[in-house]
């Protein structure tokens, strides 16, 4: 879960997230949330649901410390 794919550095980030998981044969899904807190929360709510295995984010400004700390 990111601020915006289109900045360069989280774009060469993800890039090598998603080589390493693909060699694990994981399923790398992205979100754009665009510093808007109810979009990061209803993406997180959608991940825990599919039982995702993890989640790297870089949060929303405003994030309450228990939406980091799941």
């Amino acid at each position: 879960v990111v601020h915006d794919i289109m900045n360069p550095f989280f774009a060469e980030i993800l890039r090598s997230i998603e080589s390493e998981l693909d060699r694990s044969r994981q399923t790398f899904i992205l979100s754009n949330h665009y510093d808007q807190l109810e979009k990061q929360r209803t993406f997180i709510d959608t991940l825990l649901q599919l039982g995702a295995d993890g989640v790297i984010m870089s949060p929303a400004i405003g994030t309450p410390p228990e939406d980091i700390f799941m």
